[in-house]
């Protein structure tokens, strides 16, 4: 029952999860992000900038397990799920791992793109998945698929959602 108990806590509420399907729905009905060509508002170079930017600021952030400026970098409706999957993470979920230093970061190192819907702006791509804790020389590389929703609010890029593909640990 404790397990339940503790997993309900880190649950989304089911309007959060539905506001998230509403923003992918593109993606969804094609199985792929739209090219940034085919949006109808292109990204400058400028915004993609302060994105990838922004992304290695999130992945140094949760290196260094600081819940406290983590906070300040994810949306109010934040959430964390794995593709497929019919739950997410909260943000106030993913701070409690931050801060016990249970959080991977990843930052997206390969096949980067960068796509519009409506106002968020998509990053996907691979990244590496970090061992925090464990010697990078001794694992082999691993790669697991990861699209980020960014939105802009108060003059900030704050990050409203993290897609990532199901890693062999999870499925099992």
């Amino acid at each position: 029952m404790a397990v339940r108990r503790r997993r309900t806590r880190y649950l989304a509420a089911g309007v959060g999860w539905s506001v998230l399907m509403l923003i992918l729905t593109t993606e969804a009905q094609t199985g792929t992000t739209p090219p940034p060509s085919a949006t109808p508002h292109p990204i400058d170079e400028n915004t993609s900038r302060e994105l990838v930017e922004r992304e290695r600021e999130l992945a140094d952030t949760i290196d260094r397990n600081d819940a406290t400026q983590l906070g300040d970098m994810l949306a109010d409706g934040y959430l964390d799920s794995i593709e497929g999957a019919d739950w997410a993470i909260s943000k106030k979920g993913v701070l409690v791992r931050c801060a016990h230093g249970k959080l991977r970061s990843y930052f997206i190192q390969r096949e980067r793109r960068l796509s519009r819907i409506n106002e968020a702006i998509i990053v996907e791509g691979l990244a590496r998945r970090n061992h925090s804790g464990e010697s990078e020389a001794e694992l082999p590389e691993e790669w697991t698929r990861v699209r980020h929703v960014w939105i802009r609010k108060d003059q900030k890029w704050k990050l409203l959602a993290q897609v990532r593909e199901q890693e062999e640990k999870e499925r099992d």
